[in-house]
């Protein structure tokens, strides 16, 4: 199967041409029903509350339709193509970096996909959710608070579709109180130097 892949990939290569309007839409609807937002809870001692927000968006693909993550690929001229780590005929696309969904994934999902989502919910807390970040709401306590609730929140769209959190919505909260009461601490210490 990997030698029809490679085939694949040297095809899209070779040919490379635009995507039109209508492949936009195509790729829009492959969104909808094979891609989902994702935002993951990262427990990260060298951040400023331990905690570390981090947005994505994957569209995910039996090996047979490898060329169409090829396609969303070239759309986007950004993210990864990754064979996804629990299976081994399932491959992923995926867009991590947040500068590339503010500037080409939240755009094109607005333009493409939104009027016509049933995920509209979901998505309206992810857009949220990074501009958030974007307006570094995760640098004060309040601000980190209201975003990993919002995180919570994207659960509740899911109806049991995604994998449960290692910690609940109160263990964060616990995390974020007790990272910010050491901060302070530490940081009063310093003052009396």
């Amino acid at each position: 199967m990997k030698d029809k892949i490679n085939q694949q990939e040297r095809l899209v290569k070779k040919s490379k041409p635009s995507i039109t309007k209508e492949e936009k839409y195509f790729l829009g609807g492959l969104f909808e029903g094979d891609g989902s937002f994702y935002v993951i809870l990262k427990r990260k001692e060298s951040s400023k509350f331990k905690l570390y927000i981090d947005p994505g968006i994957a569209i995910y693909q039996h090996q047979q339709g490898y060329i169409l993550l090829e396609r969303a690929s070239l759309l986007f001229n950004c993210g990864k193509i990754e064979q996804k780590p629990d299976s081994d005929n399932v491959y992923q696309f995926v867009i991590a970096n947040r500068r590339s969904l503010m500037e080409k994934v939240i755009p094109f999902y607005k333009k493409y996909v939104y009027p016509f989502s049933a995920k509209k919910e979901s998505f309206n807390v992810f857009l949220e959710i990074v501009e958030g970040l974007e307006r570094k709401d995760h640098h004060n306590l309040e601000g980190m608070k209201e975003l990993v609730r919002k995180v919570y929140l994207m659960d509740t769209f899911t109806k049991g579709k995604s994998k449960r959190r290692a910690r609940s919505l109160e263990e964060c909260m616990s995390l974020l109180e007790s990272s910010e009461t050491k901060r302070l601490t530490l940081s009063s210490r310093d003052a009396k130097i």
